[in-house]
C-alpha cells in the first residue's frame, strides 16, 4: 500500500472515530436517572424508550424520555438540579429534554403534559439556564424564572396558576403573557387562542387547581 493511500485511510479511520464518540456519549446518558420519585400514593407507572411499562416506587429511578402516568395515584419527582414536579390523578407527563451541569449555561429542562393537574417547582436550571427551562401543552408552552406554579389541562384547556417567585411566561403561535404576581394566572382555550390577559384568581379557582396537587410532598 501507498504511503498516501495509508494517509487517506487513516484519517477516514480517526474522522469516523469522532463522529460516533458523542453520539455514544448522548445513548450513555439516556441510562442514567435524571431524577427519582420522592413521594408516592397509589398506582403510577413509567413507560420508558422501549415502550414497556413499569410500576413506580418511593426511591425509583426516573429517565429521559420516560412517559410517567399516575392513573388514581398521584407522586411527586425530583430532579439532579433539584426542580420538584408533583403530578396529581389521572396526569400524563413525558420528559422530553434533560441536561444538567453544575453552572453549564447549556443546561436544559423540557416536559409535556398530555393530560392532568401539576405543579413544578424550579431548581437550579431555572437560575443558569432559564430560557431552557419549559413545560409544554397541546394549548400551549410554559417557561418559568426561579418560581412555582400550577396547572391543569383539560382537553384543549390550559388553566395556570402561578403561585411564586420571579415569574412566568405562557405562549402558543396566538399569543403571550407575562404573570409575575402570585395568586394570578391565565387560561388558554386551545392553540389557536391566545392566552387570556392575567387576571387574580378566585378562592374557588385556586382550590381547584392546586388542590389535585395538595397534600403530597413538600411545597
Amino acid at each position: 500500500m501507498k504511503l498516501t493511500q495509508f494517509k487517506f485511510w487513516m484519517v477516514t479511520i480517526l474522522c469516523f472515530t469522532f463522529m460516533i464518540v458523542p453520539i455514544n456519549l448522548v445513548f450513555a446518558d439516556q441510562e442514567q436517572p435524571v431524577g427519582k420519585v420522592i413521594t408516592i400514593r397509589g398506582n403510577v407507572t413509567a413507560r420508558g424508550m422501549d415502550s414497556n411499562s413499569r410500576n413506580l416506587f418511593l426511591k425509583a429511578p426516573i429517565f429521559l424520555h420516560d412517559t410517567i402516568k399516575t392513573n388514581q395515584g398521584r407522586i411527586q419527582l425530583m430532579f439532579k438540579d433539584n426542580t420538584l414536579i408533583t403530578l396529581g390523578r389521572n396526569t400524563q407527563m413525558e420528559i422530553t429534554k434533560y441536561a444538567w451541569k453544575p453552572g453549564d449555561a447549556k443546561s436544559v429542562m423540557e416536559t409535556k403534559i398530555h393530560e392532568g393537574s401539576f405543579r413544578i417547582m424550579g431548581g437550579a436550571i431555572t437560575r443558569i439556564a432559564p430560557n431552557n427551562f419549559k413545560t409544554h401543552t397541546s394549548s400551549g408552552t410554559i417557561g418559568i424564572r426561579g418560581s412555582m406554579y400550577a396547572g391543569i389541562l383539560q382537553g384543549s384547556l390550559l388553566t395556570v396558576l402561578f403561585q411564586g417567585g420571579k415569574g412566568i411566561y405562557v405562549k402558543n403561535d396566538a399569543g403571550y403573557v407575562n404573570i409575575r404576581r402570585p395568586g394570578f394566572g391565565t387560561k388558554v382555550k386551545g392553540n389557536t387562542h391566545p392566552p387570556e390577559k392575567p387576571s387574580k384568581f378566585t378562592s374557588k379557582e385556586i382550590i381547584e387547581i392546586e388542590g389535585p396537587v395538595q397534600g403530597i410532598g413538600s411545597r
